[in-house]
């Protein structure tokens, strides 16, 4: 998904320094923008918002949100039972 905003040059270097699609989507959602001379801007997460997205991470294991058919957050909960899945498409 991340590869189709990457230039030829950004794919070969991403692929030799072994940088994932998911780090780079990761970047894009949640990284600062630095501006650089030249117009250019370098993307990256500072420490402090990584310790906070870790903490995020850690507790998201029990928590779920249910979605309306716009996309649109209609409730959030704690998951604390098996969740069953269901072919049904609306």
């Amino acid at each position: 998904m991340a590869d189709r905003y990457m230039t030829d040059h950004a794919r070969q270097r991403r692929q030799q320094r072994g940088i994932s699609e998911l780090q780079i989507e990761l970047l894009r959602t949640f990284g600062e923008d630095l501006y650089q001379k030249g117009g250019e801007c370098l993307c990256f997460i500072p420490e402090k918002k990584l310790i906070q997205l870790r903490n995020a991470l850690d507790k998201l294991g029990n928590v779920a949100m249910i979605k309306g058919d716009a996309g649109q957050v209609v409730t959030v909960m704690h998951v604390n039972q098996r969740i069953r899945h269901t072919q049904h498409v609306a």
